[in-house]
Order: structure tokens, then sequence, then C-alpha cells
């Protein structure tokens, strides 16, 4: 039997901290649903989102719970971002501007996400063709599972 042998090097992850989020994604103000971005490779990021009390968007539902549209703002920040982070990788498409929400797929939430404790996003994609993008998100807090999603990104080569 003959062993496969891979000729992938390992590349340690990359860090974003919230500067460099805000070269990579046009969010700014209560619509920068990121504090933190880690690229693992190509096609695997990591992004953490962390909602207070105060942020307008939970305020206004009055409720100590995130509301989960938030979560697919965060899933999509996320595989956006990390790919624009990762657009000089090999074999990926060059030249990528961050696009839109396309779409949302196979969206479910299993557990309320409460105010104040971070939440980590991790997200595997692949392109479908040449400006659409898939990521499927997994959403944890406190090591629980509280949302899974697929998100579809258009993601256009970047205007001369």
């Amino acid at each position: 039997m003959t062993g496969v042998h891979s000729s992938v090097t390992a590349v340690p992850d990359r860090s974003y901290g919230l500067a460099a989020l805000l070269d990579l994604l046009p969010h700014r103000g209560c619509m920068l649903m990121l504090q933190r971005l880690t690229v693992h490779d190509a096609r695997s990021f990591t992004g953490e989102a962390c909602w207070q009390d105060d942020h307008p968007f939970v305020r206004a539902l009055g409720s100590p719970f995130v509301p989960e549209s938030l979560l697919v703002e965060a899933a999509a920040q996320t595989t956006g971002a990390g790919l624009v982070a990762t657009d000089a990788s090999p074999g990926m498409p060059h030249g990528r501007q961050l696009g839109m929400l396309a779409g949302v797929r196979r969206c479910t939430f299993m557990h309320p996400v409460h105010t104040g404790l971070p939440v980590l996003l991790r997200a595997t994609t692949r392109f479908m063709s040449p400006v659409l993008a898939h990521g499927l998100v997994e959403a944890r807090q406190s090591d629980t599972v509280v949302a899974s999603l697929q998100v579809l990104l258009a993601m256009p080569k970047a205007q001369a």
C-alpha cells in the first residue's frame, strides 16, 4: 500500500484585531460585528463577536439575548473578511473585494446567545463560481453550539 503525502506546509494562524478588521471590512459602528478574526488557512477562519446590553440592536429588542439576525451578519463578516484577507493565497481567485451577502441557507439556531459573552464563529469556505463563495459557519458560545448556517457571498473582482 502506498502512502499519500501532502505538499501543504503548515502556516501559523494569522490574527486580525479591530484596527486590521477596519481595513478588511467597510462596516463601522454598530454594524461591525467582529472584534477579532483568525485566518487558519485559505479556506478556514474564526471570527469573534460579543454584544453588550447597550448595543443599539440588543437594546432595541429589550431582551438579554442577542438577535439571531446579528449572528447571521457576524457569520457573513467572518466569511467575507477571511476571504479578503486570504486573497493572495494560492488557488484563490485574485483581486477580490468584499462583496455582499447573497443568501443564507440551512440556518438553525439551537440556543439563545447571551449578551456580554464572546461568540466564536468558525467558517469553512469554498468558491462555487468565479464570483460566488459559500461559507459553512458554526457559532459557539461557552463551548456550546448555538447556531449553524450557510452563507453565500458575491465576491466580485476589484475595480481598477
